[in-house]
């Protein structure tokens, strides 16, 4: 197996070890009820998978203790949303990531000698939040042309960006 994904060039993957959760933590409960409200087509397929930890340090943890912290891994979760994007998702999906990385991805802003810039996750997770949140208004908009929808599924990702900031 190994053999083989050493073989695949410019590959970028991380193995992480992880303690599959056999219940739903009650602090996801609220999650779950406001995805089975937006998102009753997903909800039942999330419901049947799984959640995992992961030992993953937090930056405030104190140094003594880094290494027995552990946090909620959505990963099976985001797979399951990204499957469910209609067309129009998907396409703002991947001009948000575009946006990203041309005009986002490591403009540094210097806070005393730490570089600062808006990680990936960002854009990830607005985007699986409006895609949950609006998801009939983001299906409804149309155009004539791909650019042109494209163009209307960025406007509404940035002001949606905006609010929540």
């Amino acid at each position: 197996m190994l053999e083989i994904i050493n073989s695949i060039p410019d590959l970028d993957f991380d193995f992480v070890p992880a303690l599959e959760l056999k219940f739903w933590p009650k602090n996801i409960e609220p999650f779950l009820n406001r995805l089975r409200q937006n998102r009753p087509d997903l909800y039942d397929k999330i419901c049947k998978t799984c959640m995992y930890l992961v030992a993953k340090a937090s930056p405030i943890s104190s140094g003594n203790y880094k290494e027995f912290d552990f946090r909620y891994s959505f990963s099976a979760i985001e797979l399951i949303l990204a499957e469910g994007r209609t067309r129009n998702e998907k396409s703002l999906n991947s001009v948000a990531k575009s946006i990203y990385y041309k005009y986002l991805y490591k403009k540094t802003a210097f806070q005393g000698d730490r570089e600062q810039y808006i990680p990936l996750y960002f854009v990830k997770t607005t985007i699986f939040w409006m895609c949950e949140q609006k998801h009939h208004e983001l299906n409804k908009i149309e155009g004539t042309k791909d650019e042109e929808i494209e163009k209307k599924l960025v406007l509404e990702w940035i002001q949606y960006i905006i609010k929540l900031l």
